[in-house]
């Protein structure tokens, strides 16, 4: 496994606990039910949040309308800081599979290309020997390619250039305009004392 980003901290990391470093994602229950299956959620379980609703504050309304998710459907979404997850996949992998999987952090995927016996050969950068000013760039060759690399997909890119001259394995993606940019922030807040701590609160 080859991720662009930094490796995470481990899940029992004190870095946590910073609100400045929460971005969260929410688990329902086919996430849940999918971590179960690969005999992981016992250990993510422990690290995440219960919420069992949310209250929405709608535009020109001053009374907020409360969803009960467990009324609505049955079960609580789990709400985890996403890196912390990929911290317990990771303990999982050193603990369980090391012996089979090998994750290295800071390598991006530059290019692919296919060989005639239908291998696809990978152009990786380690940007850690680039920031080093050594030379980054290295070659692997595989018989099975899962390109999960994000919106600026190399994979993807280099899927539509090598079908462009083959008319029986056309590649079709949709591209979108970014016209809706978006700006996250963190704000750590203190919940008055007669709000729920397990909702999730939005106001538009």
């Amino acid at each position: 496994i080859f991720d662009k980003l930094p490796r995470p901290p481990l899940s029992g990391s004190k870095e946590w606990g910073d609100p400045e470093r929460s971005y969260n994602i929410g688990l329902d229950i086919k996430g849940q039910n999918a971590l179960k299956t690969l005999d992981v959620w016992d250990r993510v379980d422990q690290h995440c949040a219960d919420v069992k609703g949310r209250m929405d504050w709608i535009p020109g309304s001053n009374k907020p309308q409360q969803l009960d998710f467990i009324q609505k459907f049955g079960y609580s979404i789990k709400v985890i800081q996403r890196d912390c997850l990929a911290g317990c996949l990771l303990e999982e992998i050193h603990e369980k599979y090391a012996d089979k999987i090998t994750v290295h952090y800071d390598v991006e995927c530059q290019q692919v290309e296919w060989q005639e016996d239908g291998n696809a050969l990978l152009t990786m950068l380690n940007k850690t020997s680039a920031k080093l000013q050594n030379p980054g760039n290295f070659q692997i060759e595989t018989p099975f390619l899962v390109g999960a690399d994000g919106a600026n997909s190399a994979v993807r890119s280099s899927l539509v250039k090598s079908s462009s001259s083959d008319v029986e394995n056309t590649v079709d993606f949709v591209k979108y305009v970014d016209d809706n940019q978006r700006v996250y922030k963190t704000i750590s807040l203190e919940i008055p004392k007669n709000l729920r701590d397990d909702l999730d609160y939005s106001a538009v």
